[in-house]
């Protein structure tokens, strides 16, 4: 049996294992590579992330926006870069980093029913005749 040469070496189908690295190439499905298309509200990542609102406050990545994550285990909410929220864990239950500080933007959005959730727990926590009064503007 002849020894394929660089002349007559056989064309290998790219999707044989011994050649094919799903991660070079532009073309595969973000499936296989392990990436979940995180984009809009609700969306969830593998380890139960979901995406509460979409900011446009600056993330500490490279063209990354600050996006508020809930944690769907332990309903934690924090923020997290845009660039990360794929593979993001939570920081309380699952030891991930911690989050990014939330954005108080709102621009004429109204609350969903978790951020009002979010709030009145947050407000029963305080307890009571502690918030000065010049706080409030």
């Amino acid at each position: 049996m002849n020894s394929p040469t660089p002349n007559n070496a056989p064309l290998l189908d790219r999707h044989e294992p011994h050649n094919f690295n799903p991660k070079n190439d532009p073309a595969a499905p973000a499936a296989r590579l392990g990436v979940s298309r995180m984009k809009s509200l609700g969306d969830t990542n593998g380890k139960k992330q979901q995406i509460l609102r979409l900011t446009e406050e600056r993330g500490t990545d490279y063209n990354s926006r600050i996006w508020i994550l809930k944690c769907l285990h332990c309903l934690n909410v924090y923020g997290s870069n845009s660039t990360d929220a794929w593979e993001r864990k939570c920081p309380k239950c699952q030891s991930g980093a911690d989050g990014s500080a939330i954005p108080t933007e709102r621009n004429d959005v109204n609350w969903t029913n978790d951020e009002h959730i979010l709030a009145f727990r947050l407000y029963n926590d305080i307890p009571f005749g502690t918030i000065p009064c010049n706080a409030v503007s």
